[in-house]
């Protein structure tokens, strides 16, 4: 697959105890993260929408609509994900994967069927990918044309959507991984933050397409600024041991 590439000792203890305070409120605060490996021949967390055509095998997840055109959704709730820096990941692989289907990620949704609100990242078998928001994901926030990776139906590739908030808007990120060829992604802002609790998959039918997921996560992405908090308090953590053995 070819891609496109478009201090004194109060100093210190205050460090030390920002870190205990980012930590424990982190535990308290954070999304607790979700993780699905489907093998367990069930996925008793999801709902479906719009007459999905759905299997649950030992391994993977297939998501479709039994209407050509017509797109197919799995979602699950997360009711802690708003308000803090997320990532969503994926893979799958596909097969009669052509024309206008295309396969993403959905966030922040308030419906399963995912008509009216949230975010919609996805990319389609000509190599383009997409950003949009609702209501009916009619707003494109950005995209990429044709081309900018290369489908192949024996290759199994991850997808992930970020979602960083940012003061009064929230930065979405949609990456596509081969582990053998390389990466793609876009990014994008938007300014309506929605507050939807349904994430998952979304397959549009459009030839007999059958999109095979696997291994779904959404987890916390730790933002910048926390991480040089952490490192501070560790730092300082250790200074202090060290004063305290002399």
């Amino acid at each position: 697959m070819k891609f496109t590439n478009f201090v004194t000792r109060p100093i210190v203890a205050a460090a030390a105890i920002a870190l205990l305070g980012l930590t424990l409120g982190s535990a308290q605060a954070a999304l607790v993260p979700f993780s699905e490996d489907f093998n367990t021949g069930s996925a008793p967390d999801f709902g479906f929408g719009n007459t999905v055509i759905y299997g649950v095998g030992t391994t993977t997840m297939d998501v479709n609509s039994n209407t050509n055109g017509q797109a197919g959704t799995a979602v699950v709730d997360l009711t802690n994900a708003n308000g803090v820096p997320i990532i969503m990941s994926t893979t799958f692989s596909a097969s009669n994967f052509g024309g206008n289907s295309d396969i993403g990620l959905v966030a922040f949704s308030d419906t399963i069927g995912l008509s009216n609100t949230g975010y919609l990242a996805d990319v389609k078998a000509d190599g383009s990918m997409r950003i949009l928001q609702g209501p009916t994901f009619a707003t494109v926030l950005t995209s990429a044309p044709a081309g900018t990776f290369t489908f192949d139906a024996s290759e199994t590739y991850t997808l992930s959507l970020a979602a960083v908030p940012n003061a009064s808007q929230l930065d979405l990120t949609l990456t596509i991984v081969d582990p053998s060829s390389g990466t793609a992604s876009i990014t994008a802002s938007s300014t309506i933050l929605y507050s939807g609790i349904r994430y998952g998959y979304r397959s549009r039918n459009n030839g007999g397409l059958t999109a095979s997921f696997d291994d779904f996560s959404v987890t916390v992405v730790p933002e910048p600024s926390s991480l040089a908090l952490v490192a501070l308090g560790l730092f300082g953590m250790i200074s202090l041991r060290k004063r305290n053995r002399c």
